[in-house]
């Protein structure tokens, strides 16, 4: 999880000191090993500075997490203080909100994780200043990073430092069990049920736009916007238009659709991952 762009800060921070959001950033790392791994000697070398003080300095088992933030007395006033903190970003450094490279290297220099993050599409910009983090769609599937597909927004404002906030699917997902005429699974993949939750389009200035919520914690599916000519032969759209947050752990993604024939068709499709 990145939080690059914290909100702004509340009366409370501001009469303790704390003015710049800046103050507020985190990182958050994850162990998907089935292995605990030594952290020791371990360092961020390329955007923020941190360095894991050898040797065995931080263990982290199976599906620990551990948390480095920029101003570590505002992290607390902001978040608690979880037993994951486990320090601050070094030498003044911080995370670019234009986005910038990050490089994690181990004790011995070799490259644990290097990739670069934007604010621009195809990067959820709702993350840059918007009040949401970045988070890694089901990190335990060890996903490319450097693909912004594969990251998310965090479901609640503030983001969730120390923990996930991903929402696993129950039920047979083909069934419709409050009988509105969706399955069950893309009820999970939209958020809710109802009329309030259908997909809908409408004239936009260059074109239609289809609509549809998204549920930010539903990392166990993927949405994909397909289109068609001629039922047969389908087409997807591989990045939404925009997406702003609802506050409510939803968001509303906006796809533009292409020119096409006289009579196009338009699906949302839902899958487990």
């Amino acid at each position: 999880e990145i939080m690059y762009h914290p909100p702004e800060p509340s009366p409370e921070e501001l009469a303790a000191g704390f003015g710049d959001q800046d103050e507020f950033e985190f990182i958050e790392l994850l162990n998907i090993s089935t292995s605990t791994v030594d952290l020791g000697g371990a360092s961020f070398s390329e955007g923020l500075s941190f360095e894991f003080a050898p040797p065995s300095s931080t263990s982290l088992p199976p599906g620990g997490r551990v948390v480095i933030a920029r101003n570590s007395d505002a992290f607390t006033l902001r978040y608690g203080e979880p037993a994951s903190l486990v320090g601050e970003f070094a030498g003044g450094t911080g995370l670019a909100n234009g986005g910038e490279r990050l490089r994690l290297a181990d004790l011995g220099g070799g490259t644990i994780n290097d990739f670069t993050y934007d604010d621009r599409q195809p990067w959820t910009e709702a993350a840059d200043g918007g009040g949401y983090s970045l988070v890694l769609i089901d990190p335990a599937s060890a996903p490319d990073h450097r693909l912004a597909g594969n990251w998310r927004l965090s479901s609640r404002p503030g983001g969730n430092p120390g923990g996930g906030d991903a929402i696993a699917f129950v039920g047979d997902p083909l069934a419709d069990d409050d009988g509105d005429g969706m399955s069950n699974l893309m009820n999970h993949a939209l958020g809710g049920s109802g009329s309030s939750f259908a997909p809908s389009i409408e004239q936009g200035a260059t074109g239609l736009i289809y609509s549809h919520r998204r549920n930010l914690a539903a990392d166990d599916v993927r949405v994909t916007l397909e289109v068609s000519g001629d039922l047969l032969t389908w087409a997807p759209i591989s990045t939404a238009a925009s997406e702003a947050p609802l506050g409510d752990g939803t968001s509303r993604l906006s796809w533009r659709l292409p020119p096409g024939t006289p009579r196009d068709f338009v699906r949302l499709r839902a899958e487990l991952r």
